[in-house]
């Protein structure tokens, strides 16, 4: 019997994070999965009425953290050699129906895949994150590393997967100064050491996607995903990897252009220009 290990955080409110528990429960799937919740809230969570193969092990931290040190600290309490598949759900997703059966048939399929990243989609506008692609595979390399892996669609194989390589860097991610990359980072670092990774675009992590109006509150989240982007193409830059230079000039050149055609529009003019500047301090790590 296939098991499988899901991580989870939350310091919201626990009906957001119970819209992913239900999704879960609804699964069509008899698979062992152990879900490690990491509860950042003050009050303590009393759990969750879940089927039999589905075990809660919540973990109270009781304060603030980043994304990657709650993550990193489930990882701390695991025995990976237990687990057939890990991965990495976000409070506020939601799983299609059949997910888990999907993703296991897909690696059955596919035994020299070591790394699958789903799509990201919001079904109900129909807009999958980052405009990613739906009915294409492709495999996952150290040139398209930006494009594809979301963390909420990370699922890993933990069979030819070094375990001591599965933990996030907690410089990055939401919580950290740099605020974004940690997912890009994880994926990068396991294909750096010849473990296959493969996106599939017809899999679904449900999850909210707003749509292109961007609003004030936008400025500072695109800022510190820049500063993730910049931060990350510097780090591999330096590791030797100079062709990433190609992208961070696209989205530079793209990130201008978008600056360049909303100077009559306050808000967007600002969220462009936060971009550009997030992207040129994180790449020269000017972080302050």
């Amino acid at each position: 019997m296939k098991k499988i290990c899901l991580i989870v955080t939350t310091n919201a409110k626990f009906d957001v994070i119970e819209q992913f528990f239900g999704s879960l429960s609804a699964q069509n799937t008899n698979y062992i999965i152990d879900l490690i919740f990491v509860n950042q809230n003050i009050k303590k969570y009393h759990g969750y009425d879940f089927p039999e193969n589905i075990n809660l092990i919540t973990i109270e931290v009781n304060h603030l953290v980043s994304l990657s040190k709650a993550r990193n600290i489930a990882l701390s309490c695991l025995e990976l050699k237990e687990y057939d598949f890990i991965a990495f759900p976000d409070d506020d997703c939601w799983y299609e129906e059949c997910l888990i059966e999907k993703v296991v048939d897909f690696f059955e399929a596919n035994i020299d895949c070591d790394i699958l990243c789903t799509n990201v989609l919001d079904p109900s506008n129909n807009k999958t994150y980052g405009g990613r692609p739906v009915d294409v595979i492709k495999v996952v390399t150290k040139f398209n590393v930006f494009k594809y892996p979301i963390s909420v669609g990370i699922f890993v194989r933990l069979e030819n997967v070094e375990h001591d390589q599965i933990y996030f860097n907690e410089k990055l991610g939401a919580g950290t100064k740099v605020g974004s990359g940690e997912e890009t980072e994880f994926i990068y670092r396991l294909i750096d050491i010849n473990n296959k990774c493969v996106y599939v675009g017809d899999i679904f992590v449900y999850h909210p996607v707003v749509d292109s109006n961007y609003a004030i509150s936008d400025i500072a989240k695109y800022y510190k995903y820049s500063i993730g982007f910049g931060y990350l193409v510097r780090e591999m830059f330096d590791d030797g990897n100079w062709r990433i230079l190609f992208y961070y000039l696209y989205i530079l050149f793209r990130i201008s252009g978008g600056l360049a055609f909303s100077l009559s529009n306050n808000v967007n003019r600002k969220v462009y220009l936060y971009r550009l500047k997030g992207i040129v301090i994180g790449f020269l790590k000017v972080i302050e």
